[in-house]
């Protein structure tokens, strides 16, 4: 049996419950109107949040709503497909009318040939964007193999990559620059989906790619200038090498050597071993001074082991035969550019011209004044350079001795009257 009392709670109970849907109901209606409203006034982010809230409540489609206060269809993916075209938001428009289609009432109904166009539109647009896109990143990859081939070249050319003159490297980084801001140019575009953003960074990228080929020429022409140049000085080196060695077999013949001599063929052995090591693609100034260097130390060498001329000779055996007039006659006709032969026919000159002066009981002041002039000649030449004592005699040995002290003081009595003039000029 139902009491009174129940019958009357379940009279207020029911028709809350009836009220609860009916106002979930309302609520989804309202968005979804509100949304054709700020559709209408172009008002395209809003739209596309009611749409989206109705969706959310009451997501089928319907030709028409029952018992809806105004006879609009019910089709929130279509409408939210329009407002994100309005947004500029090809992709998410193109995905709501793809919804809209799939849930098939939009077919039949007029509608349906504005989602199409619109959705033609957005695919053209969305393919535009891609090929652009593609286009930018194709422009971009080419650019950056271009600086790729660079480094390589940067790593081959070594120093003369900056030291060249030909400003390979500003020119290189610029490029760099602007390959860099073809790739933040792309990537902003990209953000924005701006096909002409990134129309833009093709071209910039275009452009970068251009300047690095550009210096890509020229870094092959110079490194094709070098290797010539290097091969050049190979063979320069190499020529200078064999006669290195064949005057280090030569000089054999002399050990036990003398000391300069010695160290001499220790320098020569020590250039040949370093030209031995020497290869294209080594620097080119030290090529060079490698060049430098075996010429020098190889002149040297032949100098310090070449026999003395035979006048020279003739002479030191008629000094020492004691024919000291056929020993001047034979020096007067003496010419050598060598630095040794030189120091050697001064020094024989001078003990020649003082022992006749010694022997002649009237004495020739002459002869002394050549002695002296053939001891500066020496000294000119080689300040350090002394007669040996055991082919010389003491006296003779004692009167160069007595020159040099004399130069020394006067080179230095010179030396301070120089910076005494000096100090005057500036005072």
């Amino acid at each position: 049996m139902i009491r009174w009392s129940s019958l009357r709670l379940t009279s207020w109970i029911l028709p809350g419950l009836v009220l609860v849907p009916l106002l979930a109901a309302a609520d989804f209606r309202d968005d979804y109107k509100r949304g054709i409203e700020a559709l209408e006034r172009g008002e395209w982010i809003q739209a596309t949040a009611l749409f989206r809230q109705a969706a959310a409540e009451r997501p089928d489609e319907k030709a028409r709503l029952s018992r809806s206060p105004f006879s609009r269809r019910y089709l929130p993916q279509f409408f939210l497909g329009q407002a994100l075209l309005g947004m500029g938001d090809c992709e998410g428009a193109v995905a709501a009318w793809n919804e809209s289609e799939k849930q098939g009432v939009i077919a039949r109904l007029p509608e349906y040939q504005s989602l199409t166009e619109g959705r033609d539109i957005c695919r053209l647009q969305l393919a535009s964007r891609s090929d652009a896109e593609r286009q930018a990143e194709s422009e971009i990859a080419n650019a950056e193999a271009a600086a790729q081939r660079l480094d390589r070249l940067k790593g081959d050319l070594g120093p003369d990559w900056t030291g060249t003159g030909t400003s390979l490297s500003r020119r290189y980084d610029g490029a760099e620059r602007r390959l860099l801001s073809a790739r933040q140019q792309l990537a902003d575009s990209v953000a924005a989906e701006d096909v002409d953003g990134m129309q833009q960074a093709a071209g910039m990228a275009l452009e970068a790619r251009g300047l690095l080929e550009g210096v890509e020429r020229d870094a092959i022409r110079l490194q094709g200038q070098l290797r010539l140049e290097q091969g050049a000085l190979l063979s320069d080196v190499g020529r200078l090498r064999e006669q290195a060695e064949e005057q280090l077999k030569a000089a054999v013949t002399l050990r036990p050597y003398p000391r300069r001599l010695g160290r001499l063929v220790t320098e020569v052995s020590t250039l040949v071993d370093d030209s031995q090591r020497a290869e294209l693609g080594q620097d080119s100034d030290r090529l060079r001074e490698l060049r430098g260097e075996l010429e020098d130390a190889l002149a040297r060498l032949r100098e310090a082991a070449a026999p003395p001329p035979e006048a020279l000779s003739a002479a030191a055996r008629a000094f020492f035969d004691g024919d000291y007039e056929a020993a001047l006659e034979l020096l007067d006709g003496l010419d050598s550019p060598s630095r040794r032969v030189a120091l050697e026919a001064h020094i024989l000159r001078a003990a020649t011209s003082f022992t006749l002066y010694q022997l002649r009981a009237t004495g020739d002041d002459e002869l002394l004044e050549s002695a002296r002039r053939e001891v500066m000649a020496c000294l000119e030449i080689d300040r350090a350079k002394r007669p040996p004592a055991g082919p010389f005699s003491p006296r003779f040995i004692e009167f160069f001795e007595s020159q040099a002290a004399s130069d020394a003081e006067g080179a230095t009595v010179a030396e301070r009257q120089a910076l005494d003039a000096s100090d005057r000029v500036e005072d």
